[in-house]
């Protein structure tokens, strides 16, 4: 069943302007500190509490159906790590139901703390993998053997959390990723980290 939404393509288009907005604030405020202002620890609480709720927003209201978030960590493979938004809400996936499983996958969001290991290839391509941004733990897809994870437009980091807390990974390993793009965001910090790594596996 065809699931991909047309409005796809406009969730993509505006991905660009997230990270744009991710520069602008950073430097902003190294402008500010340089300059010589003074800003409370309460309120630079506040401005990276309000960074991450924009980034969060964007991520949760930009959802369409046939889009799939991970709910827990666990096999690519396995329905129970995966929701899938249906009717504009997120439903809990079905046996036989993952991304990548039918024709139509939009999205696929892989949600702060969840680790998801891919243990064979998807029959279809995914429209696209995002991490969510987040400051609890680490987020992850590692391929666990030689597959191959077909993704017809980009993989797009997010700003991960400070103090290695929410890093952003993916780890092909000796598998195959075939992608339009990669979208990292300029962290400012080394504590902030998001990586992808291969060994004998192939980016293309």
């Amino acid at each position: 069943m065809e699931r991909r939404n047309p409005e796809f393509e406009f969730i993509l288009f505006l991905r660009p302007f997230f990270s744009l907005f991710v520069f602008v604030h950073t430097y902003f405020n190294r402008i500010v500190e340089k300059a010589g202002f003074f800003f409370s620890g309460s309120r630079r609480k506040w401005s990276f509490s309000s960074l991450f709720l924009l980034a969060y927003s964007i991520v949760s209201f930009g959802q369409i159906d046939g889009d799939y978030q991970t709910r827990a960590t666990g096999n690519w493979n396995d329905f129970n790590a995966w929701q899938v938004r249906n009717g504009g809400a997120w439903v809990n996936c079905v046996a036989g139901d993952y991304p990548g499983a039918a024709v139509g996958a939009g999205t696929v969001n892989i949600l702060n703390g969840h680790t998801v290991t891919l243990t064979a290839s998807p029959a279809s391509p995914i429209g696209a993998l995002t991490f969510a941004p987040g400051n609890i733990a680490l987020s992850s897809v590692v391929f666990g053997g030689a597959w191959t994870l077909d993704i017809s437009g980009a993989v797009t980091y997010t700003l991960p959390g400070a103090n290695n807390n929410g890093d952003q990974t993916l780890s092909v390993a000796t598998g195959i990723l075939n992608c339009a793009s990669v979208t990292m965001v300029t962290t400012t910090d080394n504590a902030r980290i998001q990586t992808l790594s291969l060994s004998t596996g192939l980016l293309m």
